[in-house]
Order: C-alpha cells, then structure tokens, then sequence
C-alpha cells in the first residue's frame, strides 16, 4: 500500500512538473521551472545544522542570561566591531547604528563608488555624514572607507564585482584599530542584528566562534515575515585573531546558529525608485528577465500583495516546504519585536510598519 502511494504522489509530481515545464517553455521563464524542480536536482547542505535556543527576559542578571545558555560570564571587558557594507540603504542604516550604538565600539562602513553591475554610484553615505547631521549621533563610532570598485565588470559578472568589495573589507576592517580578542560582527547593511544578541555574546563565554546569527527574515517591510529558513542566517560574529585567521566572510561558518538575533528586511525601501535602483544594480540583477518587471506600478502592487517582483518561486529543497511557501507572502499584523527605532520613530519609518505599504514616490501610478 505504501509502495502504491508513493508511486501515485510521483505520478503526480511528474504530471505537474510537464505542465509547468509547457509553461515556463511558453513563457520563456526557465528559472522559475529550475526552482520548482529543486527538489530534484539540489540538496541543502550550506545551512548550520544546530540552531542555539536564545533565552531572554527584562529581569535577568548578566550572569543568569549566560548561565541559560550553558555559558560563563565573562570577567573582562571585549569591544565589538561592526563591519558592514552599504548600497542604498540609508534607512536602515540609520536604524541598524541606533539599534547596536550602545554595544559596539566602532562601526566599519564600506561603500563602493559603483555598483555590483558596474554602473557609477554616488557615495551617498558619504555625502551623509558631511552634509547632514542624521548620523552625528554616531560620527565618532563611524569609521568610513570608500572604495574605488573594478571599472571592468563584464556583463553578468557581477558577483566578480560583489567579491572585490568585500575582499576590500578586509583592508577596512585591519585599519580600524581593532585588536585580538574583540568581536567581529559580519553582515549586510539590511541584516541588522539585534542589541539583545550582541549584548549577551559580549557578556557571555562558551559560545562557538565562529558563530552564525538567525535572523526574522522580512520582505518589503516588517509587514511581510517570510517562511523560508534559507535566507536568514549569513551574518557572522566571531572573536578576532589576525586578518589571516579571521579574515571578512559573510555566509555559513559554521554549524551552530543563534536564534532570533535580529531581523534582515530585504527590499525594505523607502521609494519605489530605490527598490527599482537595487533591482537593476545587485548581484542578482540577472533576475530582471524582462523591462516590465521595473514598471512602477506593478513593483508597488507586489509591495502590497507580497508577491515576488522577480516573479521567482521561493528557494526550498523539500516539495512540501515548496507547497506550503508558494504564493504571495501573509501580511503581519504585528510591530511587536522590532527595532526599538522603528516604533520611536514611527512617522518617520511607517514605509517599513504593517499597513503602509504605498510608497511616497507612488502618486500618479
């Protein structure tokens, strides 16, 4: 009987994986038809295989949060290192330095004066910190490095650009006087780790290091939690040795993770401009099969909706996580847990809370 179910649910799979290839053939959409056959032809090997529970509560004493996790108290005191590159994300930024200000000793900023596609790109943080005063709060904690990128990226090589930058990190994360012993954090401008997370790994000891973080993974804004477990673990803390043991790598390091350390929101912009400038100008800018993909009108009812703007299936490797991920994200109703600046400033960042989600550039679509 098992043996005749299996058969029968292959049968099915087969059938449905004919008709959606007919499809994708017809529609010239090859990629979306390679991602509904990841079951197939992919297994998940690049993801931490031991996730650390992550304990908290107002009321607990240093000791009591590392005695909770099976680790030890430090008894010195250990500087944290904050390296992160930064595209167009001015918002986030902001929000990611208020978020760790209190924790970390200095914050190591690269921006490229080009895309990862090798278009020229203003330093717009640059321009920031000079000519505006919305980020004097942290100018003494900011060491800034902008960086002259590879002027001949070839056409659909622009993870060859993406690797240049943060291989230039290195050189900006060894001139920014950080010493053995301290943290390192590695991340993306839009994975913002959580002051809580860092505040315990700068109390505690015991903790593997390298160590991955889990984040809550957004899409949009914080109104669209995602499901998948693939696309929230990249950042990286660990105790630095010399930049040849513990050189820049974002990405899995390691087969142990701690949960609920933050919160990557990706596409989390402010304008319709801004997501269409990331779209064509990111290292998966090959996603934009077609010019109506850009149409403003279409990206701001995806924003909406959370439908995918690439039109892309989402990235599991079981047909029943495919299943259960397939379709437009469900919207949260809830703003509770998010970074502490986002609710302050509330007016300010309503782009990224439930329930707005028209973007200000979006009159006149």
């Amino acid at each position: 009987m098992r043996g005749r179910r299996r058969f029968f649910v292959g049968c099915v799979l087969l059938c449905i994986a004919v008709v959606f290839g007919i499809w994708t053939v017809s529609t010239g959409n090859w990629e979306r038809f390679t991602y509904f056959i990841r079951p197939v032809w992919d297994r998940e090997t690049n993801a931490p295989r031991n996730i650390i529970v992550h304990y908290d509560a107002p009321s607990l004493q240093p000791q009591q949060r590392c005695q909770l996790h099976g680790w030890q108290l430090r008894t010195d005191e250990v500087r944290v290192f904050d390296a992160f590159m930064v595209g167009y994300e001015l918002d986030l930024v902001e929000i990611r330095l208020r978020e760790l200000f209190e924790v970390v000793e200095k914050f190591v900023v690269l921006e490229g004066d080009r895309t990862f596609t090798g278009l020229p790109k203003a330093l717009i943080f640059g321009d920031a910190l000079k000519n505006s005063s919305r980020f004097d709060f942290a100018k003494g904690k900011i060491l800034y490095h902008p960086f002259s990128a590879p002027r001949n990226i070839q056409d659909g090589d622009q993870f060859a650009s993406e690797r240049a930058h943060r291989y230039e990190m290195n050189n900006a994360i060894a001139e920014s006087g950080i010493r053995s012993g301290d943290l390192l954090i590695v991340a993306d401008a839009d994975e913002i780790p959580s002051q809580r997370a860092i505040k315990l790994l700068k109390t505690c000891l015991g903790y593997p290091s390298p160590l991955n973080l889990k984040m809550r993974y957004y899409l949009y804004s914080f109104e669209f939690p995602h499901p998948s477990e693939h696309e929230n673990w990249y950042t990286v803390v660990q105790t630095y040795i010399d930049p040849h043991n513990t050189p820049y790598n974002h990405g899995l390091v390691s087969q142990y993770a701690l949960a609920d350390a933050g919160w990557h929101c990706s596409f989390c912009l402010r304008t319709i401009g801004d997501v269409v400038t990331k779209m064509t100008s990111y290292s998966h800018a090959d996603r934009v099969r077609f010019e109506s993909y850009l149409d403003k009108k279409r990206i701001q009812g995806h924003l909406c909706s959370g439908e995918d703007i690439f039109d892309q299936l989402p990235t599991e490797w079981t047909f029943r996580e495919l299943i259960t991920s397939w379709g437009p994200l469900q919207p949260s109703y809830s703003a509770i847990g998010l970074p502490e600046w986002v609710i302050l400033n509330s007016e300010r960042f309503k782009f990224l809370l439930p329930g707005n989600c028209v973007r200000e550039d979006s009159e006149g679509l």
